[in-house]
Protein backbone atom coordinates (compact mmCIF):
# COMPACT_ATOMS: atom_id res chain seq x y z
CA UNK A 1 0.00 0.00 0.00
CA UNK A 2 2.80 2.24 0.54
CA UNK A 3 4.25 1.64 -2.74
CA UNK A 4 0.88 2.71 -4.34
CA UNK A 5 0.41 6.04 -2.06
CA UNK A 6 4.10 6.71 -3.86
CA UNK A 7 3.24 6.03 -6.88
CA UNK A 8 -0.05 8.27 -6.64
CA UNK A 9 2.04 10.73 -5.15
CA UNK A 10 4.19 10.74 -8.37
CA UNK A 11 1.30 10.57 -10.90
CA UNK A 12 -0.45 13.41 -9.41
CA UNK A 13 2.86 15.60 -9.36
CA UNK A 14 3.83 14.81 -13.14
CA UNK A 15 -0.13 15.32 -14.14
CA UNK A 16 0.33 18.71 -12.37
CA UNK A 17 3.50 19.54 -14.70
CA UNK A 18 1.87 18.31 -17.33
CA UNK A 19 -1.22 20.35 -17.05
CA UNK A 20 0.67 23.19 -15.41
CA UNK A 21 -1.72 22.99 -12.39
CA UNK A 22 -0.34 24.67 -9.23
CA UNK A 23 1.68 21.96 -7.20
CA UNK A 24 -0.06 23.92 -3.47
CA UNK A 25 -3.27 22.03 -4.56
CA UNK A 26 -1.84 19.01 -5.09
CA UNK A 27 0.58 19.57 -1.41
CA UNK A 28 -2.71 18.81 0.25
CA UNK A 29 -3.27 15.55 -2.05
CA UNK A 30 0.00 14.16 -0.88
CA UNK A 31 -0.56 14.73 2.81
CA UNK A 32 -4.19 13.37 2.63
CA UNK A 33 -3.74 9.89 0.64
CA UNK A 34 -7.30 9.50 0.36
CA UNK A 35 -7.69 12.78 -1.71
CA UNK A 36 -4.73 11.52 -3.68
CA UNK A 37 -6.67 8.51 -4.57
CA UNK A 38 -9.57 10.77 -5.71
CA UNK A 39 -7.42 12.80 -7.41
CA UNK A 40 -5.76 9.92 -9.42
CA UNK A 41 -9.25 8.37 -10.06
CA UNK A 42 -10.53 11.55 -11.41
CA UNK A 43 -7.02 12.33 -13.63
CA UNK A 44 -7.90 8.37 -15.33
CA UNK A 45 -11.84 9.36 -15.94
CA UNK A 46 -10.27 12.57 -18.11
CA UNK A 47 -8.06 11.07 -19.85
CA UNK A 48 -9.91 8.06 -20.56
CA UNK A 49 -12.89 10.49 -21.94
CA UNK A 50 -10.62 12.21 -24.13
Amino acid sequence: MFFLWIYFAYFIDTSAAIFNIPLWFFGSGILFPSVNFFLVCFFILVISKT
